[in-house]
């Protein structure tokens, strides 16, 4: 026990008898157990205690003042309260220095979790409470119409070559559907629609809530805002389809944008390929006016000739002629298979004979 106790106090022993001894000089009682904080002041060891009788216990005393016999002790002096050294030891102080980073790190996570629940509160509780109040208590309901549509050619796809295998397909018309799909989406078709049906006077109706509604005076920057809001074009090359969805707050006003659109969109189409048209149609038109200067320079020779012979057509002549000439083949077969029935008999008529011989002649 003593040297236990030495050994909180910093003091240096060379063996348990010498930390006893230094502890009784120094008056601790090893049974007290202030003895640790008490270990600065000297306390004079009673009568009858243990250690009483030993010199350097009473060598370690702290003598008080001499009085007269009968005479009432003086109330001693307090003693010094030990100093901030002799209070501190290294348990203590290894104590002490859990306790402040135990409680550092406690008021961290007190301080990170504030922080975490208040970036929750800003960022995704407030945002969604707003949104779910707007979408239930102020939003207007919007009408869709989905329509689809597919752009084709005309023109039948001509035979041989390796193009024709992707004429007519989606691929030939990849180009046409995304110039429509552009156009579509362009400031022209929203100035286009809002002429036709009135898109602008549409969306700035008060029934609609202020987020959706054309706020201001109309420009066409904000116009063409709400338009790209309310009109959404997309194209599938999979399957060469132009997919399109139009919003308005009644549907047949909605279905009346649709159907306009996809007008614009023909029209579109139209223009795209109006100038092959007139190529191919100039083409056309010229190969027939040199077919028909050929004819007319391969007739002029045979006009004369009509005319000289009575003709009137060369082709049908030939053609009657050639008939005449077939039929009196045929007469010629039967007249042939009839003289030789007659030949055939054992004593044949010589007048029939004769007459069949003059008809083959």
């Amino acid at each position: 026990m003593a040297r236990r106790i030495a050994q909180k106090q910093g003091l240096s022993i060379t063996s348990d008898f010498d930390a006893v001894r230094q502890r009784r000089s120094r008056g601790i009682d090893r049974f007290s157990r202030n003895s640790v904080l008490n270990f600065g002041e000297a306390r004079p060891i009673a009568p009858g205690a243990p250690g009483a009788n030993d010199p350097a216990a009473r060598a370690g005393a702290t003598p008080g003042p001499a009085r007269a016999p009968g005479a009432q002790a003086a109330p001693a002096a307090p003693a010094p309260a030990p100093g901030p050294a002799a209070l501190t030891s290294p348990a203590a102080e290894r104590a002490r220095a859990v306790s402040d980073i135990q409680r550092d790190i406690a008021h961290r996570r007190r301080r990170a979790l504030t922080m975490l629940t208040a970036r929750l509160s800003v960022f995704v509780v407030l945002p969604t409470a707003l949104a779910g109040y707007y979408v239930f208590a102020v939003a207007t309901p919007m009408e869709a119409t989905p329509p689809e549509f597919v752009i084709q050619q005309a023109d039948s796809p001509s035979g041989g070559g390796p193009g024709s295998l992707f004429q007519g397909g989606s691929l030939a018309m990849q180009q046409d559907s995304i110039a429509v799909q552009s156009d579509l989406q362009s400031r022209d078709a929203m100035l286009r629609l809002d002429e036709d049906q009135g898109i602008r006077a549409h969306f700035s109706q008060s029934s609609i809530d202020p987020i959706q509604r054309l706020r201001g005076s109309g420009a066409i920057e904000d116009t063409y805002k709400v338009y790209r809001h309310a009109v959404e074009i997309g194209y599938d090359p999979t399957e060469g389809i132009l997919k399109m969805e139009v919003l308005a707050a009644d549907p047949q006003v909605s279905a009346a944008f649709s159907k306009a659109l996809i007008s614009d969109a023909e029209d579109r189409i139209d223009s795209l390929t109006q100038r092959l048209r007139e190529n191919q149609m100039a083409g056309a038109r010229q190969s027939q006016d040199t077919a028909e200067a050929r004819v007319a320079e391969a007739q002029n020779p045979v006009l004369p000739l009509q005319e000289k012979l009575r003709v009137i057509d060369p082709a049908d002549e030939t053609a009657a002629l050639m008939g005449q000439i077939n039929t009196i083949e045929i007469e010629l077969r039967h007249k042939r298979l009839e003289l030789q029935q007659l030949l055939d008999n054992a004593t044949p008529n010589a007048a029939r004979v004769s007459g069949v011989e003059g008809d083959i002649r």
